[in-house]
């Protein structure tokens, strides 16, 4: 009896250790721990310009395995690396959706196949997103802060208007390369919490940089809602070189700029008015013949000289229009000014010689 239960239990053995077997519909299966696949089909979404990388792993089978791209085409920008598993990873170029399809081979030469797709999506613009809790909150609690749309930032603030009897209590930074190392300052002035963030390293688009422990400033619960960008939220952010990614200005700030700009506009306007008198000031220089007129010096009598001057030195018919109105009442005995600005000094010392002779006309009366 043994000998025969020996050999029964032989035989089963011997059965089992095959790796097919034949149903009775005649065809092959598979045990469970014997399926080659692929450990995921979701690869996420990617960004254009946000660097990317994901990971194929093979399960099933048996190792080694060795996988490879077979068909389809990846996105633009995105490179394939096979052999035990596959890698994807890159910068997407282009947004769209691309699928393809990879193959693994397992040590018993076991073939499976299967399809892929990655979808490349425009980045949002970069702002800070928090999970908030809901209902009303009663003590302390914590909410994690996420960068978007990260691109290349490298220096960022973010402003929230908190709502009523909403108080700080703590700022908690991650370390992590996926969060850009980011160094951290914080401040809460009355309703408004300000957070400084400066990364060692480009954050990842989506990547949790800090963890906020909120709790009520009296004994009355509050109730947070997501902040509005432009409304409740606002956010200043620099890339390496300085250059601005993006900007939401506080209305503080938008009203301080508009005052600056409306002081710039008012002071232009009135070192506009100037100018215009520079041209005035060009009139004035024809009254430098009042300097001359000292030349003629007691002969301020001869004021009715211009009469008999006039008619003496008009030599130039052309000079009559430079010196229209200005000439006659700045210069007693300067009608022979042909030159008005460049010779006014030296000719009007000759007109004072020849009406030197008329000059004893009214000294007489003086010499009483």
């Amino acid at each position: 009896m043994q000998r025969a239960l020996s050999a029964l239990c032989l035989s089963l053995l011997l059965v089992s250790c095959g790796s097919n077997s034949t149903s009775n519909s005649g065809m092959s299966t598979t045990s469970a721990r014997d399926l080659l696949g692929f450990t995921s089909s979701q690869l996420g979404s990617a960004y254009v310009g946000d660097s990317y990388s994901g990971t194929i792993a093979a399960i099933g089978g048996t190792a080694p395995y060795s996988v490879r791209l077979v068909g389809g085409k990846l996105p633009d920008g995105l490179k394939f690396t096979g052999g035990s598993s596959a890698s994807i990873a890159g910068t997407p170029t282009v947004a769209g959706s691309s699928s393809f399809r990879l193959e693994v081979i397992d040590a018993n030469l076991s073939v499976r196949s299967q399809d892929f797709n990655i979808t490349v999506a425009e980045l949002p613009p970069l702002d800070f997103d928090m999970a908030l809790p809901t209902g009303e909150v009663r003590g302390e609690t914590r909410v994690p802060v996420r960068i978007l749309g990260a691109r290349n930032v490298r220096a960022a603030r973010y402003i929230w208007k908190l709502p009523d009897n909403v108080q700080v209590v703590g700022v908690e930074g991650d370390s992590s390369t996926q969060a850009g190392r980011p160094v951290l300052f914080w401040k809460q002035l009355g309703q408004t919490f300000t957070l400084d963030v400066g990364f060692r390293i480009t954050p990842k688009n989506g990547a949790q940089i800090a963890m906020l422990r909120l709790k009520p400033a009296g004994d009355l619960p509050f109730t947070l809602t997501k902040p509005v960008s432009g409304t409740s939220s606002f956010v200043t952010a620099l890339d390496g070189s300085g250059k601005s990614i993006r900007e939401v200005k506080t209305p503080e700030a938008l009203a301080a700029e508009k005052a600056l700009n409306d002081q710039k506009q008012a002071t232009n306007q009135g070192t506009g008015t100037p100018s215009t008198g520079t041209q005035g000031t060009g009139t004035p220089s024809t009254a430098t013949p009042s300097t001359t007129t000292p030349t003629s010096g007691a002969a301020t009598p001869s004021v009715t000289a211009p009469n008999t001057a006039t008619p003496a030195t008009g030599t130039p018919a052309t000079t009559t229009p430079t010196t229209p109105a200005p000439a006659t009442p700045a210069a007693p005995g300067q009608p022979t000014q042909t030159q008005p600005q460049t010779t006014q000094p030296t000719q009007p010392q000759k007109p004072p010689t020849t009406p030197a002779p008329a000059t004893p006309t009214p000294s007489v009366p003086n010499g009483k």
